[in-house]
Protein backbone atom coordinates (compact mmCIF):
# COMPACT_ATOMS: atom_id res chain seq x y z
CA UNK A 1 0.00 0.00 0.00
CA UNK A 2 1.37 3.44 -0.89
CA UNK A 3 2.55 5.61 1.95
CA UNK A 4 0.46 8.73 2.51
CA UNK A 5 1.78 12.27 2.76
CA UNK A 6 0.84 12.24 6.47
CA UNK A 7 3.11 9.20 6.93
CA UNK A 8 5.90 11.06 5.14
CA UNK A 9 5.52 13.95 7.56
CA UNK A 10 5.77 11.61 10.54
CA UNK A 11 8.87 9.98 9.06
CA UNK A 12 10.35 13.44 8.54
CA UNK A 13 10.05 14.29 12.25
CA UNK A 14 12.93 11.95 13.19
CA UNK A 15 16.05 13.86 12.18
CA UNK A 16 18.40 10.85 11.91
CA UNK A 17 16.49 7.60 11.34
CA UNK A 18 15.98 6.52 7.72
CA UNK A 19 12.97 4.31 7.07
CA UNK A 20 12.79 1.52 4.51
CA UNK A 21 10.33 3.66 2.55
CA UNK A 22 12.81 6.55 2.40
CA UNK A 23 15.60 4.24 1.22
CA UNK A 24 13.29 2.90 -1.50
CA UNK A 25 12.25 6.36 -2.66
CA UNK A 26 15.86 7.53 -2.65
CA UNK A 27 16.78 4.65 -4.93
CA UNK A 28 13.91 5.45 -7.31
CA UNK A 29 14.70 9.18 -7.32
CA UNK A 30 18.42 8.46 -7.60
CA UNK A 31 17.85 6.41 -10.74
CA UNK A 32 17.83 9.80 -12.49
CA UNK A 33 21.57 9.88 -11.83
CA UNK A 34 21.98 6.32 -13.15
CA UNK A 35 20.17 7.21 -16.36
CA UNK A 36 21.93 10.57 -16.75
CA UNK A 37 25.47 9.28 -16.24
CA UNK A 38 24.62 6.08 -18.11
CA UNK A 39 23.52 8.00 -21.20
CA UNK A 40 26.63 10.21 -21.13
CA UNK A 41 28.92 7.21 -20.88
CA UNK A 42 26.94 5.14 -23.41
CA UNK A 43 27.57 7.95 -25.89
CA UNK A 44 31.22 8.11 -24.82
CA UNK A 45 31.79 4.37 -25.14
CA UNK A 46 30.36 4.29 -28.66
CA UNK A 47 31.46 7.70 -29.94
CA UNK A 48 34.33 6.40 -32.07
CA UNK A 49 32.06 3.66 -33.45
CA UNK A 50 29.29 6.10 -34.39
CA UNK A 51 31.83 8.45 -35.95
CA UNK A 52 33.06 5.65 -38.20
CA UNK A 53 29.54 4.37 -38.95
CA UNK A 54 28.12 7.78 -39.96
CA UNK A 55 31.35 9.34 -41.26
CA UNK A 56 31.23 12.21 -38.76
CA UNK A 57 33.89 14.93 -38.75
CA UNK A 58 35.62 15.98 -35.53
CA UNK A 59 33.40 19.07 -35.44
CA UNK A 60 30.27 16.94 -35.64
CA UNK A 61 31.56 14.68 -32.86
CA UNK A 62 31.98 17.76 -30.67
CA UNK A 63 28.50 18.99 -31.58
CA UNK A 64 26.99 15.62 -30.69
CA UNK A 65 28.67 15.68 -27.27
CA UNK A 66 27.61 19.28 -26.65
CA UNK A 67 23.93 18.79 -27.50
CA UNK A 68 23.29 15.84 -25.22
CA UNK A 69 23.15 15.03 -21.50
CA UNK A 70 26.70 16.26 -21.00
CA UNK A 71 26.10 19.95 -21.79
CA UNK A 72 23.49 22.12 -23.52
CA UNK A 73 20.63 19.61 -23.60
CA UNK A 74 20.92 18.98 -19.87
CA UNK A 75 21.25 22.71 -19.13
CA UNK A 76 18.06 23.51 -21.02
CA UNK A 77 16.24 20.62 -19.36
CA UNK A 78 17.36 21.76 -15.90
CA UNK A 79 16.10 25.32 -16.47
CA UNK A 80 12.74 24.05 -17.70
CA UNK A 81 12.34 21.08 -15.34
CA UNK A 82 13.34 22.95 -12.20
CA UNK A 83 10.70 25.63 -12.76
CA UNK A 84 8.01 23.13 -13.77
CA UNK A 85 8.84 21.08 -10.67
CA UNK A 86 8.13 24.14 -8.52
CA UNK A 87 4.89 24.90 -10.37
CA UNK A 88 3.36 21.45 -10.79
CA UNK A 89 5.16 19.24 -8.27
CA UNK A 90 8.16 16.96 -8.27
CA UNK A 91 6.17 13.77 -8.87
CA UNK A 92 4.54 14.89 -12.10
CA UNK A 93 7.82 16.06 -13.63
CA UNK A 94 10.05 13.13 -12.62
CA UNK A 95 7.42 10.66 -13.83
CA UNK A 96 6.74 12.01 -17.29
CA UNK A 97 10.21 13.19 -18.21
CA UNK A 98 11.27 9.53 -18.11
CA UNK A 99 8.89 8.84 -20.99
CA UNK A 100 10.58 11.65 -22.93
CA UNK A 101 13.94 10.13 -22.04
CA UNK A 102 12.81 6.70 -23.26
CA UNK A 103 11.66 8.20 -26.57
CA UNK A 104 15.02 9.88 -27.09
CA UNK A 105 16.87 6.66 -26.30
CA UNK A 106 14.77 4.79 -28.87
CA UNK A 107 15.72 7.36 -31.52
CA UNK A 108 19.38 6.67 -30.77
CA UNK A 109 18.91 2.89 -30.78
CA UNK A 110 17.33 2.98 -34.23
CA UNK A 111 19.45 5.81 -35.68
CA UNK A 112 20.56 5.17 -39.25
CA UNK A 113 21.58 8.75 -40.06
CA UNK A 114 23.12 11.77 -38.32
CA UNK A 115 19.90 13.81 -37.78
CA UNK A 116 18.27 10.93 -35.87
CA UNK A 117 21.33 10.55 -33.66
CA UNK A 118 21.58 14.30 -32.99
CA UNK A 119 17.87 14.71 -32.22
CA UNK A 120 17.76 11.63 -30.01
CA UNK A 121 20.82 12.76 -28.08
CA UNK A 122 19.37 16.25 -27.56
CA UNK A 123 16.02 14.86 -26.33
CA UNK A 124 17.81 12.60 -23.87
CA UNK A 125 19.83 15.58 -22.64
CA UNK A 126 16.74 17.71 -22.03
CA UNK A 127 14.99 14.83 -20.24
CA UNK A 128 17.84 14.06 -17.83
CA UNK A 129 18.38 17.79 -17.29
CA UNK A 130 14.80 18.01 -16.01
CA UNK A 131 14.87 14.76 -14.06
CA UNK A 132 18.09 15.12 -12.06
CA UNK A 133 17.41 18.45 -10.23
CA UNK A 134 13.78 17.49 -9.63
CA UNK A 135 14.78 14.13 -8.20
CA UNK A 136 17.54 15.61 -6.03
CA UNK A 137 15.08 18.20 -4.71
CA UNK A 138 12.72 15.38 -3.81
CA UNK A 139 15.44 13.46 -1.95
CA UNK A 140 16.35 16.59 0.01
CA UNK A 141 12.73 17.27 0.91
CA UNK A 142 11.84 13.85 2.30
CA UNK A 143 15.23 13.08 3.89
CA UNK A 144 15.71 13.38 7.68
CA UNK A 145 17.89 16.42 8.39
CA UNK A 146 20.71 14.35 9.93
CA UNK A 147 20.68 11.69 7.20
CA UNK A 148 20.38 13.95 4.16
CA UNK A 149 24.02 13.56 3.15
CA UNK A 150 23.75 9.78 3.37
CA UNK A 151 20.71 9.68 1.09
CA UNK A 152 22.17 12.22 -1.31
CA UNK A 153 25.29 10.05 -1.40
CA UNK A 154 23.18 7.16 -2.62
CA UNK A 155 22.32 9.20 -5.71
CA UNK A 156 26.08 9.53 -6.34
CA UNK A 157 26.37 5.75 -6.04
CA UNK A 158 23.75 5.51 -8.78
CA UNK A 159 25.71 8.08 -10.80
CA UNK A 160 28.78 5.82 -10.63
CA UNK A 161 26.89 2.57 -11.07
CA UNK A 162 25.30 3.69 -14.35
CA UNK A 163 28.66 4.20 -16.10
CA UNK A 164 30.07 0.98 -14.61
CA UNK A 165 27.17 -1.09 -15.99
CA UNK A 166 27.37 0.71 -19.34
CA UNK A 167 31.13 0.23 -19.61
CA UNK A 168 30.87 -3.47 -18.72
CA UNK A 169 28.18 -3.96 -21.36
CA UNK A 170 30.21 -1.97 -23.90
CA UNK A 171 33.28 -4.07 -23.11
CA UNK A 172 31.39 -7.35 -23.54
CA UNK A 173 29.69 -6.13 -26.73
CA UNK A 174 32.86 -4.67 -28.30
CA UNK A 175 33.00 -7.35 -31.07
CA UNK A 176 29.58 -6.23 -32.35
CA UNK A 177 30.61 -2.65 -33.15
CA UNK A 178 27.73 -0.18 -33.58
CA UNK A 179 25.19 -2.94 -32.86
CA UNK A 180 26.78 -3.34 -29.45
CA UNK A 181 26.38 0.40 -28.84
CA UNK A 182 22.71 0.18 -29.81
CA UNK A 183 22.22 -2.64 -27.27
CA UNK A 184 23.88 -0.55 -24.56
CA UNK A 185 21.41 2.29 -25.22
CA UNK A 186 18.53 -0.21 -25.34
CA UNK A 187 19.35 -1.28 -21.78
CA UNK A 188 18.87 2.36 -20.69
CA UNK A 189 15.44 2.34 -22.34
CA UNK A 190 14.44 -0.73 -20.30
CA UNK A 191 15.75 0.80 -17.04
CA UNK A 192 13.87 4.06 -17.73
CA UNK A 193 10.55 2.29 -18.33
CA UNK A 194 10.92 0.10 -15.22
CA UNK A 195 11.85 3.15 -13.12
CA UNK A 196 8.87 5.08 -14.50
CA UNK A 197 6.52 2.23 -13.54
CA UNK A 198 7.94 1.99 -10.00
CA UNK A 199 7.83 5.75 -9.45
CA UNK A 200 4.08 5.74 -9.99
CA UNK A 201 3.72 4.42 -6.43
CA UNK A 202 5.49 7.41 -4.89
CA UNK A 203 3.60 10.34 -3.33
CA UNK A 204 4.26 14.04 -3.79
CA UNK A 205 6.78 15.82 -1.62
CA UNK A 206 5.01 16.95 1.57
CA UNK A 207 7.11 20.13 1.66
CA UNK A 208 6.15 21.05 -1.91
CA UNK A 209 2.49 20.26 -1.18
CA UNK A 210 2.48 22.62 1.80
CA UNK A 211 4.41 25.33 -0.05
CA UNK A 212 2.16 25.19 -3.10
CA UNK A 213 -0.98 25.78 -1.05
CA UNK A 214 -2.29 22.31 -1.91
CA UNK A 215 -2.13 21.25 1.75
CA UNK A 216 -4.47 22.07 4.61
CA UNK A 217 -3.47 25.75 4.89
CA UNK A 218 -5.74 28.04 2.88
CA UNK A 219 -3.93 30.31 0.41
CA UNK A 220 -4.29 34.07 0.60
CA UNK A 221 -5.06 36.39 -2.29
CA UNK A 222 -1.52 37.79 -2.28
CA UNK A 223 0.91 35.30 -3.91
CA UNK A 224 3.77 36.68 -1.82
CA UNK A 225 1.86 36.00 1.42
CA UNK A 226 1.25 32.31 0.85
CA UNK A 227 1.87 30.05 3.87
CA UNK A 228 5.30 28.52 4.36
CA UNK A 229 6.41 25.21 5.72
CA UNK A 230 10.00 24.06 6.22
CA UNK A 231 11.19 27.39 4.82
CA UNK A 232 9.82 26.89 1.29
CA UNK A 233 7.69 29.78 -0.08
CA UNK A 234 4.42 29.20 -1.91
CA UNK A 235 5.84 30.97 -4.96
CA UNK A 236 9.62 30.55 -5.18
CA UNK A 237 9.74 33.00 -8.11
CA UNK A 238 8.00 35.85 -6.28
CA UNK A 239 10.01 39.08 -6.47
CA UNK A 240 10.65 39.26 -2.72
CA UNK A 241 11.92 35.69 -2.71
CA UNK A 242 14.24 36.30 -5.65
CA UNK A 243 15.70 39.32 -3.86
CA UNK A 244 16.47 37.09 -0.88
CA UNK A 245 17.94 34.44 -3.13
CA UNK A 246 20.32 36.89 -4.77
CA UNK A 247 21.67 38.54 -1.64
CA UNK A 248 23.61 37.78 1.53
CA UNK A 249 24.72 34.28 2.52
CA UNK A 250 22.41 32.66 -0.05
CA UNK A 251 24.10 34.50 -2.91
CA UNK A 252 27.53 33.55 -1.56
CA UNK A 253 26.48 29.89 -1.39
CA UNK A 254 25.14 30.01 -4.95
CA UNK A 255 28.33 31.61 -6.29
CA UNK A 256 30.45 29.03 -4.49
CA UNK A 257 28.35 26.15 -5.82
CA UNK A 258 28.38 27.54 -9.35
CA UNK A 259 32.16 27.92 -9.22
CA UNK A 260 32.58 24.32 -8.06
CA UNK A 261 30.34 23.02 -10.83
CA UNK A 262 32.03 25.15 -13.48
CA UNK A 263 35.55 23.97 -12.80
CA UNK A 264 34.65 20.41 -11.81
CA UNK A 265 32.61 19.88 -14.95
CA UNK A 266 35.47 21.00 -17.18
CA UNK A 267 37.22 17.84 -16.02
CA UNK A 268 34.17 15.61 -15.46
CA UNK A 269 32.57 16.50 -18.79
CA UNK A 270 35.76 15.84 -20.72
CA UNK A 271 36.45 12.61 -18.90
CA UNK A 272 32.85 11.38 -19.03
CA UNK A 273 32.22 11.77 -22.73
CA UNK A 274 35.66 11.84 -24.36
CA UNK A 275 37.86 9.47 -22.34
CA UNK A 276 37.23 6.30 -24.42
CA UNK A 277 37.28 8.36 -27.64
CA UNK A 278 40.67 9.88 -26.77
CA UNK A 279 42.15 6.54 -25.73
CA UNK A 280 41.00 4.83 -28.93
CA UNK A 281 41.23 7.58 -31.53
CA UNK A 282 44.22 9.58 -30.36
CA UNK A 283 46.02 6.96 -28.28
CA UNK A 284 47.04 3.40 -28.94
CA UNK A 285 44.32 1.54 -27.07
CA UNK A 286 41.82 -0.87 -28.58
CA UNK A 287 38.08 -0.21 -28.20
CA UNK A 288 37.91 -2.84 -25.42
CA UNK A 289 40.92 -1.45 -23.55
CA UNK A 290 39.69 2.15 -23.80
CA UNK A 291 36.32 1.16 -22.33
CA UNK A 292 37.89 -0.88 -19.51
CA UNK A 293 40.31 1.90 -18.51
CA UNK A 294 37.52 4.49 -18.51
CA UNK A 295 35.43 2.32 -16.18
CA UNK A 296 38.10 2.30 -13.46
CA UNK A 297 37.53 5.88 -12.31
CA UNK A 298 33.83 5.29 -11.66
CA UNK A 299 34.61 2.18 -9.60
CA UNK A 300 36.92 4.25 -7.38
CA UNK A 301 34.24 6.94 -7.01
CA UNK A 302 31.58 4.43 -5.97
CA UNK A 303 33.84 2.85 -3.34
CA UNK A 304 34.81 6.24 -1.85
CA UNK A 305 31.18 7.41 -1.66
CA UNK A 306 30.04 4.21 0.10
CA UNK A 307 32.98 3.89 2.51
CA UNK A 308 33.71 7.55 3.28
CA UNK A 309 31.07 10.07 2.21
CA UNK A 310 27.88 8.26 3.23
CA UNK A 311 29.07 7.24 6.75
CA UNK A 312 30.66 10.60 7.66
CA UNK A 313 28.84 13.37 5.74
CA UNK A 314 26.08 13.85 8.33
CA UNK A 315 28.29 13.82 11.42
CA UNK A 316 29.23 17.50 11.45
CA UNK A 317 30.06 20.54 9.35
CA UNK A 318 33.71 19.87 10.14
CA UNK A 319 33.62 16.38 8.61
CA UNK A 320 32.05 17.75 5.44
CA UNK A 321 34.65 20.52 5.22
CA UNK A 322 37.48 18.02 5.63
CA UNK A 323 36.07 15.77 2.91
CA UNK A 324 35.58 18.76 0.63
CA UNK A 325 39.11 20.03 1.27
CA UNK A 326 40.75 16.68 0.62
CA UNK A 327 38.64 16.16 -2.49
CA UNK A 328 39.46 19.61 -3.84
CA UNK A 329 43.19 19.05 -3.38
CA UNK A 330 42.99 15.65 -5.09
Amino acid sequence: MATSEEDVNRQHDDDSHVTAQQWKWTVLAGMASYLDAGSIVALAAGLALWQQYLGMSSTTVGLLAALGPNAFGAAIGALIGGRLGDLFGRKRIYQYDLLVYAFGILLIVFSFNLPMLLIGTFIVGVAVGADVPTSLALIGEFSPSKARGKLMGLSQVAWSLGPIVVYVLAFVLTPYGVLGSRIVFAHLFVVAIVTWALRRGMVESAIWTAASGAGEAAPTTDPEEQPEEAGVPADPMAASRLRGLLSGPTLAAMVFTATVYLFWNLAAGTFGVFSPYILKSLGTQSQAASVALSCAGFVVTLVVVVLIFMPFSDRSDRSRRIMWGVGAVL
